[in-house]
């Protein structure tokens, strides 16, 4: 019988399973099995995303189609094209994501119109207003 198991990455990116009938966590060791290394850099256009083999020192790059709409759709595409190749969910301890998206909006003017509101000033003026000055 096979015992069901809660995966999760620790703080020092390592993957841990908690078994659900013990509650005892299993560290995956740094000898068992390979370790991947998951970078992301979501763009306006693209998604990129590579894929580094910790105990091979092999890297893998793919890039897809970024999502506006929803970012994380590009990035789960990309993932999957991972995941297609074989590398198992588990085997990646480590992820690490980055976004240019707000810094192109900025650069190119581009964006919602926003502006901001300085509220004691804001009170100063509403008093003077309601004194008669």
């Amino acid at each position: 019988m096979r015992r069901a198991a809660a995966r999760f990455i620790t703080a020092q990116g390592r993957v841990a399973r908690t078994d659900s009938r013990t509650g005892r966590k299993h560290m995956k060791k740094d000898g068992e099995g390979p370790h991947y290394r998951l970078g992301v850099d979501v763009g306006g256009t693209h998604t990129d995303l590579v894929l580094y083999d910790g105990a091979g020192g092999e890297m893998q790059v793919e890039k897809v189609s970024s999502t506006p709409a929803n970012p994380s759709e590009g990035v789960l595409n990309g993932v999957r094209r991972f995941l297609d190749k074989g590398i198992a969910p588990g085997d990646i301890t480590f992820f690490a994501h980055g976004t240019t998206i707000t810094t192109n909006a900025l650069l190119e003017m581009r964006g919602a119109k926003v502006g901001a509101a300085d509220h004691a000033r804001l009170q100063r003026r509403a008093g003077n207003a309601e004194s008669g000055a």
